[in-house]
């Protein structure tokens, strides 16, 4: 039997809805997940109704109101202002953002980040950093797994290297294909959280689960890896 979805509006309070998206599955019970991006999902049995999982969320209305107020504060602190003197959240720091109305598209980043743009809408303007974002960090990225590839493998045989934007993980190895893929998102990371996520991926080229081997050659690797996968959870899945 496929999965059956559906999304619903639920009332956290009187002042504010979240939308939920609902699937019955081949499961035994329910369950209940908030994604780092704020997505609320339920997971249902086949048999159970929808008026059931309404329940449940009733019965969790507390503890997800929790949730979505901890997620909004970290994305108080570390998502990006796209308006003029707004904030660029990258590498783990903040840089002032200045916008210049022009006939051209453009970005400069040294100190601030200046973006030259032929409309100061905030979501046109995030659309240019994107865009340059993407272009720029594939070539950091690419970088940085090349390097610590070397130290793993001794070799330059390296996987081919994808980035694009995730809503639940930072990334993912197809270790049949030699395929990593990282999120945007990375972006804002420091660099040793950046290095933890690209090395946490390339030992799945070698330990393709999450066992007591693979945790044995990344404390070996990285032996602080649990507090950086701590401080990388800090942040929140969105530019």
């Amino acid at each position: 039997m496929k999965n059956q979805s559906k999304i619903i509006e639920f009332p956290i309070n009187n002042s504010f809805k979240t939308s939920v998206i609902l699937t019955k599955k081949r499961m035994k019970n329910i369950r209940l997940t908030v994604s780092k991006s704020g997505t609320v999902a339920v997971s249902l049995p086949y048999y159970a109704s929808y008026s059931y999982a309404y329940e449940f969320l009733v019965r969790k209305r507390e503890w997800l109101n929790y949730q979505l107020n901890k997620i909004a504060l970290s994305t108080a602190n570390d998502c990006c202002n796209f308006k003029n003197n707004g904030n660029i959240f990258l590498l783990g720091n903040s840089y002032n953002l200045k916008l210049e109305l022009s006939n051209k598209n453009k970005l400069t980043f040294s100190n601030d980040f200046i973006i030259y743009t032929k409309s100061l809408n905030s979501e046109y303007v995030k659309q240019i950093f994107l865009k340059w974002c993407k272009k720029y960090f594939l070539d950091f990225f690419t970088n940085r797994l090349h390097y610590i590839y070397r130290k793993i493998f001794n070799n330059e045989n390296y996987p081919e290297i994808k980035i694009k934007t995730m809503k639940s993980m930072w990334g993912n190895c197809n270790f049949a294909s030699r395929i990593i893929t990282l999120n945007l998102y990375l972006a804002k990371a420091n660099i040793e959280c950046i290095d933890y996520v690209i090395t946490h991926e390339l030992c799945h080229l070698i330990h393709h689960n999450h066992g007591a081997e693979f945790h044995k050659l990344m404390t070996m690797l990285i032996p602080n890896w649990k507090q950086l996968k701590k401080t990388l959870n800090s942040y929140c899945l969105n530019f």
